[in-house]
């Protein structure tokens, strides 16, 4: 009988959960976003051993640049004649954001410190590096954003750039890929305190 009992009160919560529970609308999948920046953190990086290259470009034409110089740096590397130690960087000096306006570019690799300047590659020891720092995921001409996004923050921290800006490229698809992954970096100097000059 307690058996019976039992079976009853199992089969009489089962009905009763299932009377309560209520299907929910299946939602669509969240649309993923083309592009994501982080949170803007103020780092100082360690000076790393660079092998490079130096060019005059423009916004409009940086593509060029790269074209131009990332095949030979990775036929070095594949030769064997350097060894890479850590991401793709370029350095930008002078650029405004405007997209005709012309700029100093070093595109290179970090590389071992006995590095010897090699097919027309110098090497050089970057010093440590204080900087507004941004992670950016997604396509190289949403890159823009995750500038901009950089700029209003460290401005808004009270910073003031150097007019250098670096990036890392930590996980490279295509330039078109929501995949790529970069460290942008702006070198920051901080405002002197009241009464300084």
């Amino acid at each position: 009988m307690r058996r019976d009992v039992f079976g009853a009160l199992l089969a009489g919560w089962a009905l009763a959960a299932a009377c309560l529970a209520v299907e929910e609308p299946k939602k669509a999948p969240a649309a993923k976003p083309e592009f994501l920046v982080g949170e803007m953190r103020v780092q100082t990086l360690p000076g790393r051993t660079y092998l490079y290259a130096e060019r005059e470009t423009t916004i409009a034409k940086v593509g060029e640049a790269y074209a131009e110089v990332v095949p030979a740096l990775v036929k070095v590397a594949e030769a064997g004649q350097a060894r890479i130690t850590g991401p793709l960087v370029s350095i930008a000096t002078g650029a405004t954001g405007e997209p005709d306006t012309p700029f100093k570019l070093c595109i290179g690799f970090l590389v071992a410190d006995d590095t010897k300047p090699v097919a027309g590659f110098r090497v050089k020891k970057l010093a440590d590096f204080r900087c507004a720092t941004v992670l950016f995921s997604g396509p190289a001409a949403k890159s823009g954003e995750a500038y901009g996004k950089l700029f209003e923050a460290l401005t808004a921290a009270g910073h003031i750039p150097t007019g250098e800006t670096r990036e890392y490229s930590l996980y490279w698809e295509s330039a078109e890929s929501p995949n790529n992954v970069t460290l942008i970096q702006a070198g920051i100097k901080s405002p002197e305190p009241a009464g300084q000059f």
